[in-house]
């Protein structure tokens, strides 16, 4: 019975990926991403587990600082793109 769970799980699992990678195609393409995946420093600071001064500086390496008004954002898509680069 756990094997039909598992198998289950494994379909869902695999279709919750393809949603995210088409999603992510289609922010590439359009050149627009989805407001979620935007953060203010503080939370992406949390988000990461890390000191606000340390996720400052990967967002800089990462060149995912974007000012909106006022406010800095930290695009959380660039900063896993550089982690995925630089950790090969």
């Amino acid at each position: 019975m756990e094997g039909i769970r598992n198998n289950e799980l494994l379909v869902e699992l695999k279709s919750i990926t393809e949603e995210w990678r088409q999603l992510l195609e289609e922010s590439k393409r359009t050149k627009q991403l989805p407001a979620t995946y935007y953060m203010k420093l503080p939370k992406f600071a949390k988000y990461m587990n890390l000191g606000r001064e340390t996720a400052e500086k990967i967002a800089k390496a990462a060149e995912a600082k974007v000012w909106i008004d006022n406010v800095q954002m930290i695009n959380v898509v660039k900063v896993h793109e550089y982690l995925d680069s630089i950790n090969e």
